[in-house]
């Protein structure tokens, strides 16, 4: 996945061992939270914490449910998976499952907001990605 480009700066502030990211283009830092926020680290306690606004104040807690989509074989599944659920509503979780370092071909979605899951259910259930049923 490319993160920057000329057009998509990305902004790093380093605080001791911790420190956050400003992106000057909306839709990439909501790909970014969506896809990467709370990615463990391998061989390591850590992972990546991203948060909606600078001192916290603004994080929905997420009201739809966790969905599991099965049988993708994307090309590129983080950002494959992101683009066909993304247009149904904002995204709390949109990561693939992983299992010994290799891309399953499951992942899991969140949204913000009931309706919207509903919405990408009504839609995307059974819809053929690539060959494949979903």
């Amino acid at each position: 996945m490319r993160l920057s480009s000329s057009s998509h700066r990305i902004v790093i502030h380093q605080d001791r061992d911790s420190g956050y990211l400003r992106f000057s283009d909306p839709k990439l830092a909501d790909r970014v939270y969506s896809i990467f926020n709370g990615l463990s680290f391998p061989n390591s306690t850590s992972k990546l914490e991203f948060h909606l606004s600078a001192d916290g104040s603004y994080e929905p807690e997420p009201k739809g449910p966790i969905l599991e989509v099965r049988g993708l074989r994307l090309k590129n599944y983080n950002d494959g998976l992101y683009d066909l659920f993304r247009p149904f509503g904002p995204l709390s979780i949109c990561m693939p499952i992983v299992t010994a370092r290799s891309v399953q071909d499951t992942g899991l979605v969140r949204y913000f907001y009931v309706a919207d899951s509903d919405e990408a259910l009504h839609h995307l259930n059974g819809k053929i990605v690539e060959g494949n049923a979903m």
